[in-house]
């Protein structure tokens, strides 16, 4: 029998994907407390060191701004790579302007099937030349849609461009789907793991908004910068969002929170949140 797969066994894992030695937690935590962050000159942005397979975030460099495309009918990855790469050939972009993937399936994975499916990842946006001195500098976001094929698609896909002229733009950036997890803990643990009562679930979501905020800070941002939230979860936070939510994003209620009723890629978390700031939001065909 496969025992339930938590985000700690996730995460203890990552690091030794495929052999890879990217970024540890320690290291991690110190780039984002002292505000580093690393350069992706044929991006034209610059990325949050994370996990190997995900960056924490990732902000527009100067005279860049960041798009959000959707794909009307996500297609596979690998395979819906070659779309990603037609659009950004039409636009005049290098496949290195990639800043962020939004993924969709249909299947709760074991923990081996999650490693498997990351191990790839890495190996085929390598060989793509993505990879910015072996660190994947691409945010992500991961959810399984119930009832749908097990198969990983690309639901939407983040990018740069160049800037148009203008004086004191706000910053545009992506940042990754954050679940309850200590990431930068020597030893990553789940924030009131198993824990689904209104308490639990109020931790949850505090510590997320509270890492997120700490994000926002290092990309040189704030809760009035960002032009979109998706909350991914299927348990109810509707009092929390009253409580806790909206006083902590500020202005950015404005610009409401879309909720997607969706599980996270392992078992063990139940709630994840990204933000984004982008200059222009795209539906394409692919």
């Amino acid at each position: 029998m496969i025992r339930p797969i938590s985000r700690r066994d996730l995460l203890a894992g990552a690091f030794e994907l495929g052999g890879l030695r990217l970024v540890s937690s320690q290291s991690a935590a110190r780039n984002t407390a002292t505000g580093k962050l690393v350069a992706n000159e044929r991006g034209g942005y610059l990325f949050v060191p994370g996990v190997p397979f995900f960056s924490f975030g990732a902000v527009a460099a100067s005279g860049f701004e960041m798009v959000r495309a959707t794909f009307r009918r996500p297609p596979l990855f690998p395979e819906g790579l070659a779309a990603v790469d037609r659009h950004l050939r039409a636009v005049g972009r290098p496949l290195q302007a990639l800043c962020g993937f939004e993924l969709r399936n249909g299947h709760q994975a074991t923990m081996q099937e999650f490693m498997a499916f990351n191990d790839s990842y890495i190996d085929r946006l390598r060989r793509a030349g993505v990879l910015v001195k072996e660190q994947m500098p691409l945010t992500r976001s991961n959810l399984v849609v119930t009832g749908t094929d097990a198969s990983h698609r690309i639901h939407a896909f983040s990018y740069t461009m160049p800037a148009s002229p203008a004086s004191s733009r706000p910053p545009t950036f992506v940042v990754a789907g954050i679940p309850e997890v200590r990431f930068l803990d020597p030893n990553p643990e789940i924030v009131a793991k198993g824990d689904l009562s209104q308490n639990g679930l109020r931790q949850k979501t505090i510590f997320i908004l509270e890492t997120i905020e700490s994000l926002l800070t290092t990309m040189g941002a704030g809760w009035s910068d960002v032009t979109g939230i998706q909350l991914y979860t299927v348990s109810d936070l509707h009092r929390l969002i009253e409580s806790v939510v909206l006083p902590k994003i500020g202005e950015a209620r404005m610009r409401g929170i879309e909720w997607h009723y969706v599980l996270l890629p392992v078992e063990g978390g139940d709630i994840e949140i990204d933000v984004r700031s982008v200059r222009a939001e795209l539906i394409i065909d692919g």
